[in-house]
């Protein structure tokens, strides 16, 4: 059986000035996509938007994990 070896497409840089060798950190890669702080804590909790479908599903679910209790 004969192999032979598959075309490389491309070429991988292992020029040190490439970006891809110099790891972000976390607060550069917020910045680069303009995450902000979260200013109001409360703004994150809660269920579902009050506009949304009031299907009961936070109630059954609470339910059946007490049946389980």
């Amino acid at each position: 059986m004969n192999i032979s070896p598959k075309p490389v497409i491309g070429q991988l840089s292992t020029n040190s000035s490439d970006p891809f060798w110099h790891p972000r950190t976390l607060e550069e890669i917020a910045a680069a996509q303009g995450v902000k702080p979260v200013e109001d804590f409360n703004a994150l909790l809660g269920g579902w938007p009050e506009d949304e479908l009031d299907d009961n599903f936070e109630e059954t679910l609470s339910h059946w994990r007490n049946e389980k209790a």
